[in-house]
């Protein structure tokens, strides 16, 4: 169920700030605001430039999907990110953020890998396949 995929985005743990003034746990802090409220264009905005470049989905396509998606769940307004922390890279210059959320009262643990990109951007969250990033 989508209510699963979305739980993952909840609980960031990031440490190292790097190209830019936001650690990777503000930017999937704010991915998770971004589903929270609504606004796809801050989600799409926290999303690596190469998922447009080299991904299924233009920009535009993804703005589209994600405002279906969004629109098609009134839980969404329920997500709220517990923790984040940061966890040692995967493969440099990446880094992978775990991020407790709780949605619709269930809690899970969600996965971020994100990017530096002259800022953080990010590029996986697997537990929210229906929105852009995934």
């Amino acid at each position: 169920m989508a209510v699963a995929g979305l739980a993952a985005v909840a609980v960031i743990v990031l440490v190292a700030t790097r190209g830019g003034s936001e650690g990777p746990d503000d930017v999937v802090e704010d991915y998770a605001t971004a589903i929270r409220d609504g606004d796809c264009d801050a989600l799409v905005a926290r999303v690596s430039e190469t998922k447009w470049e080299h991904g299924p989905l233009t920009r535009d396509e993804a703005l589209a999907a994600c405002r279906d998606e969004i629109a098609g769940y009134a839980g969404w307004g329920t997500l709220r990110v517990l923790r984040t922390t940061v966890v040692e890279p995967r493969v440099a210059p990446d880094v992978r953020v775990e991020a407790d959320l709780v949605l619709d009262g269930e809690r899970f643990t969600a996965d971020f890998t994100l990017v530096d990109e002259g800022g953080w951007k990010v590029m996986f969250c697997p537990a929210f396949p229906s929105l852009p990033c995934a």
